[in-house]
C-alpha cells in the first residue's frame, strides 16, 4: 500500500471533529500534492461539510467514492445482513410492530407516544453529537478511504482525467455529504458511480448495482475485472433479490455499493464489529483487488493484473 495510506491509518485514523477532518485534509491536500495531484473542497454550512474531490465530476467516466468521516461507538452493535431473508423479515416484523404500538398510543393520546418519539430522537441526536469516537475504524470506513486513494495512485498520470475521487464527509449523519455534492453536481455523475464502505473485514467481496448502473455499459466490464482474482476471495455481483447494503451508494441513480462480508449459515453474508472496538481487521488484500479492479476499468482490455 502506498505511503500516504500508511500515514493515515498511523496519525489520522480518527475523523471525527472538525480539527480532526482539518488535519487529515491538510495533510492529505499536501501528500497529494507532491504527488502533482490537487485536491479541492467543497465546503457547505449547516451543518459544516467538507466533501473532498479529486477530478472534474462533470468530464469523469467513473466516480470513485468512500465517505471519511468516523463514526461514534455504538450503544448496541452493528450488524448488517444485506441479502439475507431472515434479516429482512425480523426488520420488517420489528418496523410493523413499532408502527403498530406507535398508532395505538398515539390514537389514544397517550403522552407515552409523545415521550417515545421525542425520546429517540433526543438520544439519536445526543449520540451523534456527543458520542465517542469508534476507535479503531479500520472497517469503517478507513478501508474505503484506502481503495479510493489506492486507486488514484496506481493510476498512470493519463487515465487519471478519466476519473473523479470523492471523499464524503457526513455519510455518517444521513448522508449529508453525498448528497450536498448530488445535488450540487448530478444525481447520475460519470457513466457509473463506486462507492466503497467496510470492504477489510471478510472474504466475500460483494458488488451492490443499482437499476441505473445495471443498464450502464461500465457494468459489465466492472463484473469482468472483478472476477480476476488471485486471492480465493468469493466475488459475488448481487444484481437481483435483496440488497439491504445502503451507504452513500444511495444519494445516486447510478451506483454500484462495494463491501466485503463474512459469512455464516444463519445469516449468510454479514458485516458486524463495525462502530465498536473490534473494528480491527484490515486486509490489504481486499483493497487490493478493489484498487486493481477499479483502476482497470479505463483500460480497453480490462484485466486487473496490467495495473498493480
Amino acid at each position: 500500500m502506498h505511503e500516504i495510506i500508511q500515514e493515515i491509518i498511523e496519525r489520522h485514523m480518527v475523523r471525527r471533529t472538525n480539527s480532526q477532518k482539518s488535519a487529515f485534509i491538510e495533510y492529505l491536500s499536501n501528500a497529494l500534492s507532491s504527488e502533482g495531484i490537487q485536491a479541492s473542497i467543497e465546503q457547505s454550512q449547516w451543518p459544516l461539510c467538507r466533501n473532498i474531490v479529486i477530478g472534474d465530476p462533470v468530464k469523469a467516466k467513473y466516480i470513485v467514492t468512500a465517505h471519511y468521516d468516523t463514526p461514534v461507538r455504538s450503544l448496541i452493535p452493528n450488524f448488517v445482513a444485506p441479502v439475507s431473508g431472515l434479516y429482512f423479515g425480523i426488520l420488517l416484523f420489528a418496523l410493523a410492530g413499532a408502527a403498530y404500538a406507535g398508532m395505538d398510543l398515539k390514537y389514544s393520546g397517550s403522552l407515552a407516544y409523545r415521550l417515545a418519539v421525542y425520546g429517540a430522537v433526543a438520544v439519536s441526536m445526543l449520540q451523534f453529537i456527543f458520542g465517542k469516537p469508534n476507535e479503531p475504524n479500520y472497517n469503517d470506513n478507513t478501508s474505503g478511504v484506502a481503495c479510493v486513494l489506492e486507486t488514484l495512485l496506481m493510476l498512470e498520470k493519463s487515465h487519471r482525467s478519466q476519473y473523479c475521487f470523492v471523499l464524503f464527509d457526513l455519510e455518517e449523519a444521513w448522508l449529508f455529504g453525498s448528497r450536498r455534492f448530488a445535488g450540487k453536481h448530478s444525481k447520475s455523475p460519470g457513466e457509473i458511480l463506486i462507492n466503497i464502505d467496510c470492504v477489510s473485514d471478510g472474504d466475500h467481496i460483494m458488488l451492490f448495482p443499482s437499476k441505473g448502473a445495471l443498464r450502464a455499459d461500465e457494468w459489465e466490464k466492472a463484473k469482468a475485472n472483478f472476477a480476476t482474482d488471485d486471492w480465493r476471495k468469493t466475488i459475488i455481483a448481487r444484481e437481483k433479490g435483496i440488497k439491504l447494503f445502503s451507504s452513500d451508494n444511495i444519494s445516486f441513480k447510478n451506483s454500484v455499493a462495494i463491501g466485503a462480508f463474512r459469512k455464516s449459515p444463519v445469516w449468510g453474508y454479514y458485516i458486524s464489529r463495525i462502530h465498536t472496538k473490534k473494528d480491527i481487521i484490515f486486509d490489504e488484500r481486499n483493497i487490493a483487488i478493489i484498487s486493481n479492479a477499479i483502476a482497470c476499468m479505463c483500460l480497453p482490455e480490462a484485466k486487473a493484473n496490467d495495473v498493480s
